[in-house]
């Protein structure tokens, strides 16, 4: 979380570690949320908030970080930060059986980027 100097909050990033049984002997820390407010004052927030995760999910072990994100300032924050693109995934290609959408991107873009950074080196 971070705060701007009147104590107001002008971002958060929020991830979880994921290990899944037997086969996966590495640790994963996944992005789940990357938010700053677009009044904020402060440049560089996101990429703060992106390093100090980074932090605590090596102190936890983990091996690699994972995102997934529809959003445009997201992407460019972790390329910024050394992630890499693994795949891109066209939303509209998710459907329900009725033609509805699974998933409504948030951002102008129709697809989901999947990023990934190796945090063992």
């Amino acid at each position: 979380m971070a705060t701007d100097k009147e104590g107001d909050l002008i971002g958060v990033y929020l991830a979880g570690i994921y290990r899944r049984g037997d086969w996966l002997k590495k640790a994963i820390a996944g992005d789940i949320l990357l938010c700053v407010s677009n009044k904020s004052p402060v440049i560089g927030v996101g990429t703060e908030l992106v390093r100090q995760g980074e932090i605590a999910a090596k102190e936890k072990n983990c091996d690699l970080a994972l995102c997934v994100t529809t959003n445009s300032y997201v992407q460019r924050v972790l390329r910024d930060s050394g992630y890499v693109l693994r795949s891109v995934v066209v939303l509209c290609d998710f459907k329900d059986e009725d033609g509805r959408l699974f998933i409504e991107a948030a951002d102008e873009d129709s697809s989901a980027r999947v990023l990934f950074k190796n945090l063992k080196i």
